[in-house]
């Protein structure tokens, strides 16, 4: 292998397994994650009140769930209710982005997803619900305190029956920039993968000016990471085609081969 296997993750390490690790690993890298973000839970009591309530056992048809940690607050509360509660929520619609989060509703137990393999942003799968669903079924969007409002701006203009549900909130870690610069004076990375812009402003300004700026090369997991790196100042080497392990392995290896021909 060429000289391109040293991996600087920006972002939580998943637990209890990661597949960026697990497929990167497995191909030869060293990697190492840099948390960002502290994911703080709503109270169990008011995600289990309303996953129990009638507006949402019995008149919800669908939900919506973009991101992981908003499926571990739904599956954490999940386990305080009933089997027979829990499987009338499972047998619901589930919509959602991206492969990753489509294997975690899979574990849990959901059957009817939507989105997931063929759905790499909210764009494409607004698109997808608007094709599945009639305006008037009933949709909860479960997220967090901050979010994209692309989805719900898409489905309330069409006139959807759409409520989001705040189940939980996501703060920036102390400490970022200190964390993160002796990562990268210990990994050496020949790769710095951003996943996301939320806590990584101070890392993009320590980037811009680093004096080893030619040593390493960087990625975007999709195109609404790479709009902002290039808003500030910052062209990405690679945009993953999609946003999952496998797509970024193969965007990485590709390109190493491309620079060497």
């Amino acid at each position: 292998m060429i000289d391109e296997s040293s991996v600087l993750f920006l972002k939580n390490q998943t637990v209890p397994r990661d597949l960026y690790e697990e497929v990167f690993t497995e191909c030869g890298f060293l990697t190492q994650f840099i948390p960002l973000l502290e994911h703080i839970h709503a109270e169990s009591s008011f995600i289990t009140s309303y996953l129990t309530s009638d507006e949402f056992i019995k008149e919800t048809d669908a939900l919506i769930i973009t991101s992981q940690r908003a499926v571990e607050a739904l599956s954490d509360a999940m386990e305080k209710i009933s089997q027979e509660q829990r499987s009338r929520i499972l047998s619901k619609k589930a919509f959602t982005v991206g492969p990753a989060t489509q294997k975690v509703l899979e574990a849990l137990g959901f059957t009817k997803l939507g989105g997931g393999d063929n759905a790499g942003n909210g764009a494409i799968l607004s698109e997808i619900i608007l094709k599945d669903l009639e305006p008037h079924q009933k949709v909860t969007f479960f997220t967090g305190e901050t979010r994209r409002d692309i989805i719900p701006r898409k489905l309330l203009s069409k006139g959807y029956n759409l409520k989001e549900v705040v189940i939980y909130r996501t703060v920036e870690k102390p400490q970022i920039v200190e964390r993160f610069t002796q990562a990268f004076n210990q990994l050496h990375p020949k790769w710095i993968i951003f996943f996301s812009p939320q806590g990584t402003q101070d890392i993009v300004e320590f980037l811009k000016v680093s004096p080893l700026r030619d040593a390493f090369k960087i990625a975007s997991i999709g195109p609404t990471t790479e709009t902002y790196l290039l808003d500030n100042g910052i062209k990405p080497n690679l945009v993953s085609e999609k946003p999952e392990a496998s797509s970024l392995l193969m965007g990485i290896k590709s390109f190493s081969v491309e620079s060497i021909q």
